[in-house]
């Protein structure tokens, strides 16, 4: 399926790989020097199997048009690594110069150019672990002879080569020793444009969790920008469809940062907990007609007091007989309260529990098929907060999941 993509880039293309199992197709060609065929497999790209040559790539790869920006969802499980690779257009009849990145699962990535048959090494990047066994999303844009890398939300490095021009084709894929065994998965390829002109990489990053009542927001300004417009509420929508004459809008400034949480401030009482909050960044220069631009709406979050994001899951079923309960903390909560038991209002109604200092409890062997019921009442220093009833069933009978 390709749809159109119309956010921070400019109107592109995404592959969610959603048709039937079998060859990739849509416009992609497929690299098989490692001796691996990528195919659709459950709705993704799937590179899986033995490594049939030293260090020869399995992929998947397609030219690019005047695109600055693209974007993917991964998941290394085992022995097998990432590894993208950019040419410049220039040179893709002999592809000697060309960007390329790699990691492998659980690690750092490590990112390279060749620029006319001159090979730079390989350079590490500091704190970009990828998550191995899970997906993760790694973002690259070009402008100008610069490329921003971002990995689950976060700026990993900015690299800068004078000698690329633009990128005329790209690949996903795998490569490792002759003999490996190991997958890759691939979904949701968004090819793009960046949007030079709009505000983007925002701190926090968006939908990220605040642990404080006041906060400063920071952003990387478009590239024609001489002032910013400042959103900030409460609403989705409020802040989306804001103008300069709404309640949300909160001033027009030069810098590219903005205190909320403090007297004088939006906010002056501070942030709430168990708050979400919403932003957006207007990038203005009035001496460009196409001015103000408008940007993405982003968003944080405050956590709440109460106790949340309870592990095992709210309703999981075949819980191990041994398990151990954890949540997340409520929002500066000092000493928590455990309410455990197979009555629903017993634990509901419950005033006397076991008191820890970490977020975590152990319940002991519990009984085979059972369900059971938890609470956690957070206290901070100042209140005591009454957690919702989280439930659990174990495993079933023998010969039971």
């Amino acid at each position: 399926m390709v749809l159109s993509v119309v956010n921070a880039w400019g109107t592109g293309f995404l592959d969610d790989f959603d048709r039937p199992d079998g060859e990739v197709g849509n416009g992609w060609k497929i690299w098989t020097a490692g001796g691996i065929e990528p195919k659709i497999v459950n709705n993704e790209v799937l590179i899986a199997g033995q490594q049939g040559g030293n260090w020869r790539r399995s992929g998947i790869y397609r030219p690019v048009e005047d695109e600055t920006r693209f974007s993917f969802d991964f998941k290394a499980d085992d022995n097998f690594n990432v590894h993208i690779e950019l040419d410049d257009a220039e040179t893709l009849d002999t592809y000697a110069t060309y960007f390329e990145m790699y990691a492998w699962p659980g690690g750092p990535f490590s990112y390279g150019f060749r620029v006319l048959g001159a090979w730079s090494g390989w350079i590490p990047i500091p704190g970009s672990e990828m998550i191995a066994g899970q997906y993760n999303t790694l973002v690259v844009e070009q402008e100008d002879t610069e490329f921003t890398l971002t990995l689950n939300g976060q700026v990993i490095g900015t690299i800068t080569n004078n000698n690329f021009s633009r990128i005329g084709e790209m690949f996903i894929g795998s490569d490792a020793a002759a003999g490996i065994v190991g997958s890759l998965h691939i979904d949701n390829v968004q090819i793009g444009i960046v949007m030079a002109e709009k505000a983007k990489i925002p701190s926090p990053k968006d939908g990220a969790f605040h642990e404080d009542t006041w906060i400063t927001l920071s952003w990387k300004p478009g590239k024609f920008a001489v002032s910013h417009d400042v959103y900030l509420g409460e609403d989705f929508d409020d802040v989306n469809d804001a103008t300069r004459d709404s309640d949300v809008y909160r001033g027009n400034q030069a810098g590219t940062f903005y205190v909320a949480g403090f007297p004088g401030f939006a906010y002056p009482k501070g942030l709430v907990p168990g708050t979400t909050y919403y932003w957006r960044i207007d990038e203005v220069n009035d001496a460009d007609p196409n001015s103000p631009w408008k940007g993405d709406v982003w968003s944080f979050s405050i956590p709440p007091k109460t106790a949340y994001d309870p592990n095992p899951a709210d309703g999981t079923e075949f819980v191990d007989l041994n398990a151990k309960l954890t949540w997340t903390a409520g929002f500066r909560a000092k000493l928590h309260t455990v309410y455990f038991g197979d009555d629903f209002d017993e634990v509901s109604n419950a005033t006397e529990g076991v008191q820890g200092g970490t977020p975590t409890y152990d319940p002991g062997p519990l009984e085979r098929e059972k369900v059971y019921y938890w609470r956690v009442d957070e206290f901070d220093g100042f209140g005591s907060y009454k957690g919702d009833i989280w439930t659990f069933t174990t495993l079933g009978a023998v010969g039971n999941p």
